[in-house]
């Protein structure tokens, strides 16, 4: 990806402790663990790599992206205990946490393509496997999560003070072929007239 340009990159395999990343490394994983973004800012593009044991990124430009959220990484499930003897029960409930995964959705949009939304799938734990928030891997997972929101966070308001400075600059007609065009300008990008004097 850093051939293509992309000069940084978040990735669930960066936020492993250095223990972990050898062993990830030693046993042939690494590509397992490279889910998350790239990022080039020059070009104003985003790669997202949404799912483990994959080389296919999607490309996306940085204006088109809308919003970004976690979604959901636990869900509770209650357990019911008890004792009944004739007529009395007696009891108790207790709640587990089980893991479902960690994701991240990232909505883009623009006025041709209408809405799409990409998940990244950080985190997909064993079926059934309970939820260990001191786990230090799944720690880690979560904070790769909170750095991609942050990033993509700043890429949402720079990209919308951006239109809105776009939107806001003084138009006006061309006198030749009607189009808008910058009140400033001196030529017409529309139909190349000059306008000085107009």
């Amino acid at each position: 990806m850093y051939s293509l340009g992309f000069t940084k990159r978040i990735v669930t395999f960066d936020f492993f402790p250095r223990s972990v990343q050898k062993s990830i490394v030693f046993y042939g994983f690494r590509r397992r663990w490279t889910v998350g973004i790239w990022l080039n800012y020059q070009k104003q593009m985003m790669a997202l790599r949404p799912v483990k044991n994959t080389q296919n990124e999607t490309c996306i430009p940085f204006g088109e992206i809308r919003s970004v959220e976690v979604v959901g990484d636990e869900y509770t499930k209650t357990i019911f205990g008890g004792v009944g003897v004739g007529s009395f029960f007696g009891g108790s409930a207790k709640s587990e946490g089980f893991n479902r995964g960690l994701q991240v959705r990232i909505t883009t949009g623009n006025i041709r393509s209408g809405t799409n939304a990409y998940f990244l799938n950080l985190w997909e734990p064993r079926l059934g496997a309970k939820l260990n928030k001191s786990d230090p891997n799944f720690k880690a997972i979560q904070e790769c999560a909170r750095s991609i929101i942050d990033e993509i966070e700043i890429i949402i308001q720079e990209s919308q003070s951006v239109e809105k400075e776009h939107s806001e600059r003084e138009v006006r007609q061309c006198p030749y072929c009607s189009e808008d065009i910058l009140a400033t300008a001196k030529k017409c990008k529309h139909c190349g007239e000059w306008l000085e004097g107009k």
